[in-house]
């Protein structure tokens, strides 16, 4: 049975599933760092490790879009323990959550935009 359950598990594209989910939470753990930094926290590694491992924790449930409030939760939990005030900790995880949202709903209002002119485009020539 182990010999079974190997050959299923431990596959080349199970390899690059694992390799892309680990550089996938170190791109997250150095947004969050990054995140920590830019507004000056002391203790930016050790908040952004335990902030990322809470907020992933607290994302499981998706009670909010964006996770927004479960983010600056995450971040204040994280803070405290670690004489990080709660507020600037949660102006980190603002910051955080601007960089992640913004750029996608821009690329969601190009999108948007663009089919919106193609089908207008389409009925006009229909109509014609």
């Amino acid at each position: 049975a182990a010999e079974r359950w190997r050959r299923l598990v431990v596959t080349p594209s199970t390899a690059s599933a694992l390799a892309l989910c680990i550089a996938n939470w170190l791109a997250q753990l150095a947004a969050y760092w990054m995140a920590s930094r830019a507004v000056g926290l002391p203790a930016a590694g050790a908040l952004a490790l335990a902030a990322l491992v809470l907020a992933n924790i607290g994302g499981i449930f998706r009670l909010t879009p964006g996770n927004l409030g479960i983010l600056q939760a995450s971040f204040a939990l994280a803070a405290v323990p670690l004489g990080v005030p709660a507020e600037r900790a949660i102006a980190a995880s603002l910051v955080l959550q601007a960089v992640q949202v913004i750029p996608v709903l821009a690329c969601g209002a190009v999108i948007m935009l663009y089919g919106s002119v193609t089908r207008a485009r389409r009925t006009t020539a229909l109509a014609s």
